[in-house]
């Protein structure tokens, strides 16, 4: 009895943690926010948020076109670790930079000195601490990036982070130093399959794979965590952070993986830690995993942050799964798995496994033999997409939001929703004395002209810019084209 009430208590906790977890704000999808508006307006867009054939807003970085004829282009990507500097100011400075890199890294950016950052700095200026805090933090991150060789030529500044109200109105809120990083980088090539290829959290169909976890260090600090943000439990004030040459070598470890070309697919670990990352990925790809926490607990030199250090040897479980620390999944072949252990540690970047694809669509979290926690794949789904169906259904017709939220029903969840089925090959035709005129109607609101009139153009016909005011002017008439 007291063995199977200790379990009981056990798969609650992770029920509650591996939940709460995907439901928070910070960690949920993000839908609400993307599918407002148009996500490609100007045709130059390579990769945005929505990822695979079910279109999940889990893409790491933004990848850009410099035009319509060639394959240069552009990444973007943000980062961001404000509940750090509750903590230690510093480090969420040196995080917030780090994460923008981990992001960036989904494309093919190979030198750390061709990536920029845009620094936006907030805090609650003249306030109690506060100055202190932002100066230590800008200097932390400056040299941070001075180490890293990363030019940071623009920035701003929002340093009014306070608010004061009447105690029944919830009283003075002071917003804890933030800096929010955005870091571009040229692309030379942008392809659309191979080493080229901006990698995305979408897992291979390929068999016998296993996603690994790769590491800047061997910590596994939780303070500042969602872990800890949702559990008081965890007691601790060591927060996440790295070094320069940590960030170094994580980068040089992944560039030398991504160029041996064994990487499957990629997502960088932030909220929520590799639980987050991996049920992503899974939300992405439709596909199940088991999660084995047990070469992670190898592998961290963490201890249970609930208890004593002196009275706890062994590394927590949860910790494993859900520390912040810089890190990020990639899936490999199984048979790479020795070669992506030599490749980290030759870098002196730390690794191991920490799931494996399974068609079954049942997310289990596992120590070795023993089962922590499972649930089906599409229950955790609905949890995680939960607060975006909760926005929409106060801002957007109910119909729609029924449809939206219905892509995750049992009868529909298999089905891929976007991808071709052409009955042509596509090709750009070739020149002709005979080019049909095309008019690409334009009128004050409007947007995608530029590109549809280069579609148009490459497709054989000439294409004509004719604003609404032209036809009713009688400038040009319809009868023309």
């Amino acid at each position: 009895m007291i063995a199977s009430t200790e379990e009981t208590a056990i798969a609650t906790a992770w029920s509650d943690l591996c939940e709460q977890t995907l439901a928070h704000p910070t960690v949920a999808s993000k839908r609400f926010l993307i599918t407002i508006g148009d996500r490609t307006v100007g045709g130059y867009t390579h990769r945005d948020p929505m990822v695979g054939p079910w279109q999940e807003p889990v893409a790491d970085c933004a990848v850009t076109l410099l035009d319509y004829a060639s394959m240069q282009g552009e990444a973007a990507s943000m980062g961001e670790r404000t509940p750090l500097a509750i903590y230690n100011a510093p480090a969420s400075g040196r995080m917030a930079v780090a994460e923008a890199l981990t992001n960036l890294a989904a494309a093919p950016v190979s030198k750390l000195d061709s990536i920029k950052l845009s620094c936006n700095w907030m805090a609650a200026a003249s306030q109690p601490a506060q100055d202190a805090a932002l100066y230590a933090t800008v200097d932390a991150t400056a040299s941070f990036c001075r180490d890293l060789q990363l030019g940071v030529p623009v920035g701003k500044d929002s340093l009014s982070m306070q608010v004061n109200a009447p105690e029944s109105e919830g009283g003075t809120t002071t917003s804890p130093v933030s800096l929010v990083v955005t870091a571009y980088a040229p692309l030379e090539h942008i392809a659309a399959q191979g080493k080229d290829a901006a990698l995305t959290p979408l897992l291979s169909s390929q068999p016998n794979t296993v996603l690994m976890v790769l590491k800047a260090n061997a910590h596994a600090r939780m303070a500042g965590s969602m872990a800890q943000q949702l559990f008081t439990g965890i007691q601790t004030q060591a927060t996440p952070d790295v070094a320069s040459r940590e960030m170094q070598a994580w980068w040089q470890a992944w560039q030398a993986i991504r160029a041996s070309g064994m990487a499957l697919a990629y997502h960088d670990v932030s909220d929520g830690g590799a639980w987050a990352a991996l049920c992503e990925m899974a939300f992405a790809s439709r596909t199940g995993m088991v999660i084995d926490v047990q070469a992670g607990q190898r592998a961290l030199s963490v201890q249970d942050p609930s208890h004593d250090s002196a009275q706890s040897n062994e590394p927590c479980e949860k910790t494993v799964l859900f520390n912040e620390e810089i890190a990020a999944v990639v899936q490999i072949s199984l048979s790479n798995v020795p070669v992506f252990l030599s490749m980290a540690q030759q870098h002196s970047a730390v690794a191991f496994v920490v799931a494996k694809p399974e068609p079954s669509r049942i997310i289990t979290v596992q120590n070795a033999e023993r089962v922590l926690y499972r649930q089906t794949l599409q229950a955790l789904h609905y949890v995680w997409d939960s607060v975006s169906a909760e926005f929409c259904a106060q801002r957007d017709q109910t119909q729609i939001v029924a449809q939206e939220t219905a892509r995750i029903a049992a009868s529909d969840y298999a089905v891929p929703h976007l991808h071709q089925h052409l009955t042509f090959t596509p090709k750009v035709a070739a020149s002709a004395s005979l080019r049909p005129k095309v008019a690409i109607l334009r009128e004050q609101g409007v947007n995608s002209m530029v590109e549809m009139a280069y579609a148009w153009t490459a497709a054989g016909f000439d294409a004509y810019d004719v604003a609404m005011t032209d036809l009713i002017a009688g400038r040009v008439q319809l009868a023309d084209f």
